[in-house]
């Protein structure tokens, strides 16, 4: 229902409004100006172990030269562009800009199938590559990440994007979408009642490890021609913070996490290490970890990887 739906320009409809106004008043939104700090990682993933993130000491200046291709950033579960004076990618895409980057960001519908989700990012980042003449670089955050890896794989993205990379996007599932459609989406029949006022429930049976590893995985596979990246994100979330009751569960069912997406699930191609953050603070919603160092340590990543890569 047009009253409902949420709008590709990224205004959010009135319930969808007051939960993530809710949420966002949860975390301070200080304008502190972003560090630049560096990542470097090239080691190979060793399943079950942590490989953290080399972020070296103190500040480094960042590079010379923004990277050569556009970077399009994608949002998660729930996301939007921006809401009021709220960014999804808070300091974000400014410390890209800064850097010299062209700097993107898409919006996609909230709740919907990845699917859906994935047909609207498609469209919008054709335009971007029909404007720029160029491919583009994709940096995803959580189910933004599954959005990324269909368009490329089942919609012809592999036509428009150089390289996919996610920061802790579930890509073998969360538990804690299992727990939220079990005790919300059906007992409190939370799922029966959005879809009577038209809002889709999809997003959240499409995040359950038996859904990502049985139907999702081995449909939607890597595309020759497109290099994917991942980083992962863990942290021992405080007993009064609002993901707390998340990351415990998580702990106990599938060990190291970011109170959302485990460290397993998040690794996903080639694995670049684990960022010390919750799933909150990786896109800045906090004034307690900077995440700008981060993206602007995966911008350096992708210059370095764009002088030994085939540009096309």
């Amino acid at each position: 229902r047009p009253g409902w739906c949420v709008m590709w320009s990224g205004r959010v409809t009135p319930p969808l409004q007051a939960i993530i106004r809710r949420t966002s008043r949860l975390f301070s939104t200080s304008s502190t100006p972003p560090g630049r700090v560096d990542i470097s990682s090239t080691e190979n993933h060793d399943p079950g172990h942590i490989k953290e993130a080399a972020i070296p000491p103190g500040t480094q200046d960042l590079p010379e030269k923004p990277t050569v291709l556009p970077i399009v950033l994608c949002h998660g579960l729930m996301g939007f562009e921006r809401l009021g004076p709220f960014d999804y990618f808070r300091n974000i895409k400014g410390t890209l800009q800064d850097m010299g980057c062209d700097v993107h960001v898409t919006v996609v519908h909230p709740t919907a199938s990845i699917a859906s989700r994935a047909l609207h990012l498609r469209d919008q980042i054709h335009a971007i590559v029909k404007e720029k003449k160029k491919k583009v670089h994709v940096i995803a955050h959580s189910m933004g990440g599954l959005d990324s890896r269909y368009m490329i794989s089942q919609l012809a993205g592999y036509d428009l994007v150089r390289s996919l990379t996610t920061l802790s996007s579930p890509h073998r599932g969360s538990t804690i979408a299992e727990w939220v459609n079990t005790n919300i989406g059906r007992t409190l029949k939370v799922e029966a009642m959005l879809k009577t006022i038209g809002v889709p429930y999809d997003a959240f049976n499409q995040l359950t490890p038996q859904y990502l590893e049985q139907e999702f995985n081995p449909r939607v596979t890597d595309v020759e021609g497109v290099d994917y990246f991942s980083w992962a994100a863990s942290k021992r979330v405080p007993i009064l913070h609002p993901l707390y009751p998340f990351w415990k569960a998580m702990q106990a069912a599938e060990g190291d996490n970011d109170g959302l997406v485990s460290v397993t699930s998040a690794q996903w191609g080639t694995y670049r290490g684990c960022i010390p953050c919750d799933h909150l603070e990786l896109i800045g919603w906090s004034t307690l970890f900077d995440v700008a160092p981060t993206f602007a340590g995966v911008a350096k990543f992708l210059r370095e990887y764009e002088k030994g890569g085939i540009l096309t």
